[in-house]
């Protein structure tokens, strides 16, 4: 927080955007410095009906928002990889960061229904009305600067991983009813989000991985993605081999990081890994929620030593939050930020908090871990009737305040050292690398993953074996009417195991949710890699079923069947991926899997023919899939009988005139279609996270 920190440090430019969903970076009622002048109105309330406009006084503190660095005459080569790391610096500062929620029943009381029981409706809603807008946080500010540890504490509840969610441009801003307000600054200029985000990691408190892969692996993944594609091998494997050993997985390396069907890493190894993956770009800010939860004191002090050695020897900027800090993790940080309830009760120097608590009353205990202490003195969970107004007001006539104005104004100074485009543009992967990249680890996490085709390999070879020889060719009692039915089982219930996937995609979704923001990856890209590499499995269960049924049973024809069960499968996969891109839970998936499944089985043709399908279902008809699927079966095989008997059967049916090659061409087509849906609703989710 002390300009004086940093003094002499090379600091660089980059851009910045206002926190604010209600554009509140415009420039009136800023002084010659930039800040806001004394009295001028900060923000609104339009959205939370009742509330007032804030107004600051000389005790408030300067606002303008922005982000990040750095340095302009940086070599471009694949040697510079290591001199960028090295002269890459960021200090980022925010001010008067307000967050709240309105209720939903005031948001629905707006739209007041006009029946007879309007008036008592309207008392409802004058009551509802009157409820105050749920406080998250409110006007919270603070800074970290190059080569400083800030920590965010409070006890549950306080705000601090919503903080550091606003700090990192992760919380949701455009619902309704949520309100935010305030402005991020970094080094006095306007930043801009995409090169924002290519120099800051966040990492999350819980972190979705792929259980099939080693430690090592996982981070050589992640390497793949993350870092320039001119980077040279040898120099890729090398930063590997530095963030395993930094963070204390040499031991567990080739040990897999585990899920339902693999053992794992423990919980504290997951979080590390979780901090290398971050690390593997060597970002100038870095994020941290909560990077010592679920670990022992030993390997959480061992975390910390590291990061701090990170900011005191690499310049990095780290923000993180604590929850209940040991007294050798106090010592480390730079740098105090002590919410409760929303409110700031403490921004500054770790070195001055016990003075400034002090100053208040308040004596830290000797040999008490000033961490709790401060965290327990503002506690409102437990301690009834306690106000934080002193606190807040006490802070507000501190020094604390006087020094942020200092170090925002020395930062706004800067505005000579500019980004350099071309090396932004050099320090991101290939995205041609990173599609590569994503179909070899999707491929290999199909192999090893049980659930995503080898369980599903093993129930279509036996339930294949199983209607192939109750449809063996010898049996003379079969007649041709019988393997309407077995064509109808083939097309329906192969092709309903489809929904066996949705567990592993939506685990698969998580990931990638993870990836997408830390990689900027391409949602076409990703989506197509994960196309592409449920090919070999669907080819092998198509190639596997076809060959029993088809030699068992004596259907015909061998290449046009594969053909239509492998374009069938495809359009049932594509399915999976479409609900899996939407719904929040696998449970939701299958029952909606299931349920449209039915419904096509029900319109395609074989329980009802469609000239004797009802008019209001058959637009069912229509849009299954099945339906194309199973009557381009039908016609193949009993063209292929060619007999009096096999003509009237396609006839009863309404499938004489069936065209294989239209509807192999419509299973493809809607394979397509379904797969830019994926596109979209993967668009629209992650979309609806980022501020606009």
């Amino acid at each position: 927080m002390n300009s004086d920190s940093r003094d002499g440090s090379e600091t660089t430019a980059m851009l910045g955007v206002p926190v604010s969903h209600n554009d509140i970076g415009r420039s009136r009622g800023l002084d010659q410095n930039g800040l806001l002048s004394p009295g001028t109105s900060y923000g609104n309330f339009d959205t939370l009906k009742g509330s007032a406009p804030h107004t600051f006084s000389n005790d408030s503190l300067p606002v303008k928002p922005k982000i990040a660095l750095l340095d302009q005459n940086l070599e471009l080569s694949t040697k510079g990889f290591r001199k960028r790391a090295a002269l890459q610096t960021c200090s980022i500062s925010w001010q008067h960061i307000s967050y709240f929620i309105q209720p939903k029943e005031t948001l629905l009381g707006r739209f007041r229904s006009n029946s007879k029981r309007g008036s008592r409706l309207a008392g409802l809603e004058a009551q509802l009305e009157r409820q105050q807008p749920r406080k998250i946080l409110n006007n919270v500010w603070g800074r970290s600067g190059p080569g400083e540890l800030t920590a965010v504490l409070g006890p549950s509840g306080a705000g601090k991983t919503t903080l550091l969610g606003m700090l990192a441009d992760r919380v949701p801003s455009g619902d309704l009813g949520v309100h935010l307000e305030g402005l991020v600054e970094v080094n006095g200029q306007p930043r801009d989000l995409r090169t924002f985000h290519s120099i800051m990691n966040y990492v999350s408190e819980e972190m979705a991985f792929l259980g099939a892969f080693t430690v090592l692996e996982t981070l050589q993944i992640g390497a793949g993605l993350c870092l320039p594609g001119h980077m040279p091998p040898v120099q890729r494997e090398a930063r590997v081999q530095d963030v395993i050993d930094a963070m204390g997985l040499r031991s567990c390396a080739n040990a897999r990081v585990g899920d339902v069907f693999h053992k794992g890493i423990s919980s504290g190894q997951r979080k590390r890994l979780g901090i290398a993956l971050e690390l593997l770009s060597d970002p100038a800010l870095l994020l941290l929620d909560e990077p010592t939860s679920g670990l022992d004191s030993s390997s959480a002090r061992g975390v910390m030593q590291y990061i701090e050695r990170l900011c005191q020897e690499g310049g990095k900027n780290v923000v993180c939050t604590i929850h209940q800090p040991s007294s050798s993790i106090y010592g480390m940080l730079t740098n105090l930020i002590i919410l409760s309830d929303g409110e700031l009760v403490y921004s500054g120097p770790t070195n001055a908090a016990i003075a400034h608590f002090f100053s208040m009353g308040y004596v830290c205990p000797m040999y008490t871990n000033p961490a709790e202490y401060f965290v327990h003195l503002v506690n409102t969970n437990f301690h009834d009737g306690l106000k934080l107004e002193p606190f807040t007001r006490a802070l507000k006539e501190s020094a604390e305040p006087q020094r942020l104005r200092a170090d925002v104004v020395q930062d706004r100074s800067r505005r000579d050292h500019l980004t350099n485009p071309e090396l932004l543009k050099a320090m991101r992967p290939w995205p041609m690398d990173q599609f590569v990249v994503l179909v070899k680890r999707n491929m290999t996490n199909n192999w090893r993953h049980p659930g995503v085709f080898w369980l599903r390999v093993l129930m279509y070879v036996l339930l294949s074996l199983m209607v192939g020889t109750m449809y063996l060719s010898s049996n003379t009692e079969i007649k041709n009417t019988s393997i309407v039915p077995l064509l109808f089982y083939v097309q329906a219930f192969l092709v309903f195991m489809s929904v066996a996937a949705l567990p592993a995609l939506l685990e698969h979704r998580a990931v990638m949710e993870r990836e997408m923001r830390a990689y900027a990856l391409s949602l076409t890209g990703y989506t197509m890699s994960n196309l592409l590499a449920s090919l070999p499995g669907i080819l092998l269960i198509s190639v596997l079923a076809s060959v029993i049924v088809v030699f068992l049973a004596h259907v015909y024809t061998f290449s046009t069947f594969l053909l239509n069960l492998t374009l069938s499968l495809i359009a049932a996969e594509s399915l999976m991926h479409l609900i899996g891109a939407a719904v929040p839970h696998y449970i939701m998936g299958i029952a909606l899997g299931a349920g449209l499944f039915g419904m096509f089985m029900l319109c395609e043709g074989f329980m009802v023919p469609f000239s004797d399908m009802p008019v209001y279902w058959k637009w069912g008809y229509y849009i299954a899939f099945h339906t194309y699927s199973f009557e381009s079966f039908m016609y193949e095989h009993f063209s292929a009988v060619n007999t009096a008997e096999a003509w009237k059967i396609l006839e009863s049916y309404g499938m004489e005139k069936v065209n294989i090659w239209r509807d192999m061409i419509i299973l493809a087509c809607y394979s397509a279609v379904l797969q830019i849906l994926v596109i979209g609703v993967l668009t629209l989710r992650f979309n609806r996270h980022r501020r606009r």
